[in-house]
């Protein structure tokens, strides 16, 4: 119930939580919840990124 200050110093990976929070918190579809600056970001991501964006929702919100 607390609000969370999520920063990084190129605004890149902080885009993968922010992606997390709009899918699995606020109920947005895949495409709604990639945001411009993770479209932007992907190209260049690398694999443990990738594998964080494809994280299940249960472990996302520790529910497994």
């Amino acid at each position: 119930g607390q609000k969370v200050w999520v920063h990084c110093v190129v605004n890149a990976r902080v885009s993968a939580f922010v992606y997390h929070y709009l899918r699995y918190v606020q109920g947005l579809d895949d495409d709604a919840a990639r945001t411009e600056l993770l479209r932007k970001w992907l190209p260049q991501m690398d694999d443990v990124w990738r594998e964080f964006l494809a994280l299940p929702r249960d472990l996302i919100l520790g529910e497994g």
